[in-house]
């Protein structure tokens, strides 16, 4: 026995059929706008034709309808052509405005001057003056006690902020030459020999040369001192006889000065 099909689903399947033919052929339209106008409409034809193409896959009496009708190769076709990008169009929009300037006025606003010519007031910025605070303390006086550092303050208290006052140093009591060396004696006991001195020099000779001394020493090395031959005129006084007489002594002859003088 043979079971027939209603003709209910017969009627429902030419309208399923009609229905793909339909879509296949608006995809395809929409595919070769879609490469013309580079709009959205290809990214819709790929998306309905990927179920086209499965129905075709699988066999049956749909997909030979669909073959039958064409479609299955109108989809085909749709799924091997590349997606076409949709072309963006970039509308610059209107021009924006920035700040030419900012004041804080007296009255504690913010005020802000735009590119526009714009001025906007923001408000407060500046609050009210706060309550005075407590009285501070200030250093009446100083004191060094024990090396330390105290400090008087004006609400009657006091502080030692720590030593100031380095332990006792040593003074020179004494210096001394031993042996042509420099010895120092310090005010704590101790000494300390601080070398050699250096060799000086001395007069070796002292001789007058065309009426200047000449002085030569130790070292070898000759110093013109001055002139040796300087004289002074004595001016004679006159001669007076006394009742006795006796006369006055004659002018003193001319005498050398000592040290070139």
């Amino acid at each position: 026995m043979s079971i027939k099909p209603r003709a209910g689903w017969t009627g429902i399947k030419t309208a399923i059929l009609a229905l793909l033919v339909f879509a296949v052929g608006y995809l395809l339209v929409s595919n070769i706008n879609s490469k013309l106008s580079a709009n959205k409409a290809g990214a819709q034809a790929q998306a309905v034709a990927q179920p086209v193409d499965a129905l075709c896959a699988q066999g049956g009496p749909i997909a030979e309808e669909l073959h039958r009708r064409g479609a299955c190769s109108a989809a085909a076709q749709v799924q091997q052509s590349p997606a076409v990008a949709p072309v963006t169009t970039v509308v610059p929009g209107p021009a924006g405005r920035g700040i030419t300037a900012t004041a804080v006025e007296a009255d504690g606003h913010l005020r802000i001057t735009y590119t526009d010519g714009i001025t906007e007031d923001k408000g407060v910025v500046i609050g009210k003056a706060g309550a005075a605070g407590a009285a501070g303390r200030g250093i009446v006086s100083t004191a060094i006690r024990d090396g330390h550092l105290v400090l008087s303050y004006s609400d009657s208290t006091s502080e030692d902020v720590g030593q100031v006052v380095g332990p006792p140093g040593r003074g020179v009591v004494s210096t001394d030459i031993v042996g042509g060396r420099l010895v120092v004696t310090y005010s704590d006991g101790t000494k300390q020999d601080l070398g050699p001195l250096p060799v000086g020099r001395g007069v070796q000779k002292a001789q007058v040369v065309d009426c200047r001394w000449r002085v030569t020493y130790t070292d070898g090395q000759v110093e013109d001192a001055g002139n040796a031959c300087a004289t002074q005129t004595v001016t004679p006084t006159p001669t007076t006889t006394t009742s006795s007489g006796a006369t006055s002594p004659s002018p003193s002859p001319l005498l050398p000065l000592p040290n070139g003088r």
